[in-house]
């Protein structure tokens, strides 16, 4: 009986896993608001001159936002805007309508991923879009981010790495404090 209780873990490796989940969940919204805050934002309909350098952006839909002194809050479904993005040269770049949305919250702001393009070389690129259904005056706060896919891959890696290791410790830490648990003894010779 004194060799089940030596061997019995502590209570406190419950505690142990509940950090290691927390940090992972910590860990994994971290990543993710710094990887989703928009660099740009400009008021749609309308057009912007943007130095961007070559990688991977997403334009966001920012229903809730406070740009310049006024303060937007609009539909949450996105407007039925027509975008695009001129190259230095004056030559479209192709936008990929994004079927899942990556969402944000923060500093006020509140918004979602509409499309994405890529830039293949540094340079200035106008931004813009325009709405040909609606009547003059609406406006829209659109945010233009760089896409940063290694966060999101350490995110997702964070919390399915922390989530797990607290499971199986959580788990392993009830198995071996079970009443009743049986012991096998080694042997003499252990």
């Amino acid at each position: 009986m004194e060799q089940q209780e030596r061997n019995r873990p502590s209570g406190w490796w419950y505690l142990l896993g509940a950090l290691l989940a927390a940090a992972g969940v910590a860990v994994f919204v971290v990543l993710r608001i710094s990887s989703t805050d928009p660099d740009f934002r400009l008021v749609l309909p309308g057009s912007k001159q943007i130095e961007l350098d070559k990688g991977e952006y997403t334009l966001f839909y920012e229903h809730k936002s406070v740009f310049g002194e006024t303060t937007f809050s609009t539909d949450a479904t996105v407007p039925g805007i027509r975008f695009f993005v001129m190259a230095p040269d004056q030559s479209g770049i192709k936008l990929t309508v994004l079927s899942v949305n990556e969402k944000y919250k923060f500093k006020g702001r509140e918004g979602y991923s509409v499309v994405r393009f890529t830039v293949d070389s540094p340079g200035t690129y106008t931004v813009g879009g325009g709405y040909p259904d609606r009547p003059p005056g609406a406006v829209f706060v659109f945010a233009l981010g760089k896409s940063s896919s290694g966060s999101v891959v350490l995110a997702v890696i964070s919390i399915v790495g922390g989530v797990g290791t607290s499971a199986v410790l959580v788990a392993v830490t009830f198995m071996m404090r079970r009443p009743g648990r049986r012991i096998r003894d080694p042997g003499p010779g252990l």
